[in-house]
């Protein structure tokens, strides 16, 4: 692959990740607003929510500009503390 391609690549990569990403935060605001009843009744619920909406917007605006690795390791280590954060119910 030569660089012209590699170039185009990583563009088109870049872009879907972003749209992807975009698609998140729009899910988790529809998400929210289904369960505003909920989050009115449990507003210290709402704080994950936010940050995952924040980084989202973040994240986005940031690889659009200029992509790095560190941004990557940054989206994967924000997502283990969501996911470690999250009180999951006994099975």
């Amino acid at each position: 692959m030569n660089g012209r391609s590699a170039q185009a690549l990583s563009t088109v990569m870049v872009r879907c990740t972003v749209r992807l990403r975009v698609a998140q935060v729009g899910y988790l605001l529809f998400f929210v607003a289904a369960w505003a009843d909920w989050y009115r009744a449990h507003p210290a619920a709402l704080a994950g929510p936010v940050v995952v909406l924040v980084w989202g917007v973040l994240f986005a605006a940031h690889l659009r500009r200029r992509p790095r690795r560190a941004m990557v390791v940054a989206d994967v280590a924000v997502a283990a503390l969501v996911a470690l954060a999250t009180g999951w119910p006994d099975a």
